[in-house]
Order: C-alpha cells, then structure tokens, then sequence
C-alpha cells in the first residue's frame, strides 16, 4: 500500500465526467481507488468508456504521485542536511571552547616553567657556601618586563608592569637614597599605596610616583627581615 493517503484528481476533468452517467463514475471511481491503493490491476468493467477515463486518469495519478514522492525525497534531504549543519555547528563551538581553555592552561603552564628556570638559575648564580638571600643583599639585578609581568599575574596585582619598569629604569632602581635589593617587595609595596589611595587618586596617578617617607621606613624594615 502506497505510503501517501491521497491523490490528485485535477477539476478540468469534470467535462469528461458530465458524459459518464452515475453508474459509470462510480465504477471509474472505484476502479481508480483500487489502482492507487496497490490492490493490484483494477477489474475490466467492459465498458469502453470507463476503461478510456480510466487509462487517462491512472496515468496523471501516477504523474501526481511521483511529484509527491520527489518532493517529499527532497524535503527529507533538506531536514537531514540542516540537521547535519546544525550538529557541525554545535562541534565547533564546542571544538573552539576546549581549544581557548587548552590555550589558557599552555599560558599558565609557560608563566610557572618560567618562574621555575628563574629559581634556578638564581640558585645556580649563589656563591659556595652562602643563600640566595645572601646574592640579592649583595648584589642587585634589575627585572625584565617578563619577570614583572609574571610575577604581577601571579599576585593577581592590580599595578601596571610597565609602569613599574619605567619609573625604576628612570631613577636607576633605587628607593630615595638607596640602590634597591629587592624588586619584589618594591611592587608589594605599590601593590599596598594602590589599595590605600582613594578611587580618585588612583585614577588621577600617573608615571610620576614618589616614594613617601612611610614607604621607606617600611622598605627598610623589610629589608632587615631578610
């Protein structure tokens, strides 16, 4: 039985209908209904005049139900290809989600091998028999903007790196009077005048920073931790 329920009878037949009397339509008629329900060959009703309607008839019924099947063939293709779009669409999103998060990883994983081969390098540079602690007192090598940056990301501090670098390049890395020894705690002590500044002050701050008095004393007090 064909999948399809109904079919197409076209209204311009209704001229050849108006020659068939009532008992040879409703013959035709059920001849046609059995062709198009796959009942197999409609029954020779011997009349010449039903059997020509009939073989017009059968032949644009066909011509009928081989459109719907072609239409329905290529709406099904439409429906698999837009489900086809939309599942490649979906992938990727979701391709290019990983990929930001397996980049992000890559960077952090990069700030904390750099941090690494600093260690290293500065354990590698300390004379026999005396700390690392005891290098920096005694020797002072200035930052790259690299190591600033990443020693930055890692506090999560809200100071500018560059900002930092300009002005201890400008004044040759000292605080007031004296060459510094440690440029880490320099930036947490800009990290401490940034949280204690008013929101104006902070907006207001530029590459001209002063050290105050307060900032020194407390340089000097961390210094003698050390």
């Amino acid at each position: 039985m064909r999948e399809n329920k109904a079919f197409l009878m076209f209204y311009d037949y209704i001229d050849q209908f108006d020659l068939l009397s009532d008992e040879q339509l409703g013959k035709l008629i059920r001849m046609i209904m059995d062709r198009v329900n796959g009942r197999g060959a409609a029954a020779d009703c011997g009349d010449p005049a039903v059997r020509i309607m009939f073989s017009i008839m059968s032949s644009t019924i066909e011509k009928g139900n081989e459109r719907y099947e072609e239409e329905r063939r290529r709406r099904s293709e439409a429906a698999k290809e837009r489900e086809r779009q939309k599942k490649a669409q979906s992938a990727t999103a979701n391709h290019g989600t990983a990929q930001d998060s397996a980049i992000k990883e890559e960077e952090k994983a990069e700030a904390k091998e750099k941090v690494k081969e600093k260690a290293k390098a500065k354990e590698k540079a300390a004379p026999a028999g005396g700390s690392l602690s005891d290098t920096h007192k005694n020797v002072f090598v200035p930052p790259t903007e690299s190591e600033v940056l990443t020693y930055c990301y890692e506090r999560k501090s809200m100071i500018d790196p560059k900002k930092f670098i300009s002005y201890y390049n400008a004044n040759g890395w000292r605080i007031g009077n004296n060459q510094m020894t440690d440029w880490r705690a320099a930036v947490q002590l800009w990290e401490s005048r940034e949280l204690n500044q008013p929101a104006p002050a902070r907006e207001r701050a530029d590459t001209s920073y002063d050290m105050s008095e307060i900032e020194r004393n407390s340089m000097r007090k961390y210094a003698k931790l050390r």
